[in-house]
């Protein structure tokens, strides 16, 4: 059951580690059922650490209601996960909450303004405002939404947090945080930002200045993250082939390289003489993903290759996620968009940027992938395919692109090195 799970989970840890290690200054959210309120495991943890999140299908009866007391008596915070209004037997257990959390998605369509009355009613009931009350809104968001952040929500919130800050620029966040302007603190959040001046102005003018706690090369130096060593490997093309790409436009030399045979067999020999678990990204899913994806597994028996792109189950993601872990020489070709953000694959040794791309934001998330620490990794490398079809004195687009990417190497102080190779065609 989810009690024993959670029962097991923290005896283990906390007893073998201890909390401080574990938690450190924060707190700790640990979900919990009716079996682990009853048991005897809840008490073993420090009231002032952790706060007991109290699950959606929890029984909302008299003996779970009386346990939720005596533990807020002896110090204990609750939350109610996932709420969403429409239990009303779960009123008792509302009034004893310190924090709410609500799922935007899981809000019956018409019943946020509602839900936002009832919780505001709520904390005024119990002399708790509902900035105090911690009511936590997430999920997809929209204009309608922002609307009814400015009418209901915004006058009892204090603080907003805005994570993957970097998104803020798309217009419906804006528009939230634009009708946000009672509100005391705002705090933005991101490891990357792309750069232009525009994007930082308008984050600035959301958040406030911009701070940077670190870099990426002073989590290298600290040992926190992987070191990176990236070779920049520029195919050099015959001169026909030059001639003939000469003042082609963007999307034809991108069509051009993804279907170049010499191309994707020089990206298929190089994932499998790559030592370790590597990561493969594409662009387009059909036109070249696929056709990876064939060629390396036609030539890579016995071993473990993976496909994984936004049509991709989540269940088959995570499935290869799990025996990636457990490989020492899995294959794993993936799209830019699925596998740059939210994939966490410690196990991932070398990364092949087999599509070209001149987003600074995608690339350094990508980049991110392979640079998570396990038992035994301290290094990550980097291949970044480019392609020189350069026509005298012009270079083509994608070149140009690879020197993009290269002041980004530079202006982060990345350990990197130019190599030139000249393709079979």
């Amino acid at each position: 059951t989810p009690g024993a799970a959670t029962a097991s989970v923290m005896a283990t840890t906390f007893a073998e580690l201890g909390m401080g290690p574990v938690l450190g200054p924060y707190l700790g959210f640990i979900n919990v059922d009716d079996a682990f309120l009853s048991s005897g495991y809840v008490i073993l943890l420090p009231a002032g650490k952790v706060v007991l999140e109290l699950l959606e299908t929890i029984d909302s009866g008299a003996a779970t209601v009386n346990r939720c007391r005596e533990l807020k008596e002896i110090g204990y915070q609750l939350a109610l996960d996932d709420y969403d209004g429409r239990r009303a037997d779960l009123a008792p257990l509302l009034a004893l909450a310190d924090i709410v959390k609500v799922d935007i998605r899981l809000v019956p369509e018409g019943q946020l303004r509602p839900l936002v009355r009832q919780l505001r009613r709520a904390g005024e009931a119990w002399n708790t405002p509902m900035s105090a009350l911690q009511v936590r809104f997430g999920g997809y968001t929209d204009r309608a939404f922002a609307d009814i952040l400015a009418e209901q929500v915004t006058p009892g919130i204090d603080v907003v947090f805005g994570d993957e800050a970097h998104l803020f620029k798309a217009k419906s966040l804006v528009s939230i945080l634009e009708k946000m302007s009672d509100v005391k603190y705002r705090v933005g959040t991101t490891g990357t930002l792309d750069g232009s001046k525009v994007n930082k102005l308008v984050l600035e003018g959301l958040f406030g200045p911009i701070y940077k706690v670190t870099t990426t090369k002073e989590l290298m130096d600290a040992n926190k993250v992987a070191t990176l060593k990236i070779k920049c490997l520029i195919l050099k093309y015959d001169q026909t082939t030059r001639q003939f790409m000469k003042g082609k436009k963007y999307q034809d030399e991108m069509d051009f390289l993804v279907g170049h045979p010499g191309r994707n067999k020089f990206i298929r020999n190089l994932s499998l003489s790559c030592e370790g678990n590597t990561l493969v990204l594409f662009q387009y899913v059909k036109k070249h993903g696929e056709v990876l994806y064939e060629m390396i597994k036609a030539k890579a028996p016995g071993r473990k290759v993976f496909f994984i792109y936004g049509g991709t189950d989540t269940e088959v993601r995570e499935s290869a996620r799990t025996l990636t872990e457990k490989e020492n020489d899995a294959i794993i070709v993936a799209s830019y968009g699925v596998f740059s953000t939210g994939v966490n694959i410690p196990s991932i040794e070398n990364v092949i940027f087999a599509s070209p791309t001149k987003s600074k934001i995608r690339n350094l998330q990508s980049i991110g992938r392979g640079l998570r620490l396990k038992d035994g990794k301290t290094h990550c490398k980097l291949f970044d395919v480019a392609d020189d079809i350069s026509w005298k004195s012009k270079s083509n687009h994608t070149l140009r692109h690879l020197k993009e990417r290269v002041k980004i190497y530079a202006e982060e102080k990345f350990d990197f090195k130019l190599m030139e190779i000249e393709l079979e065609q």
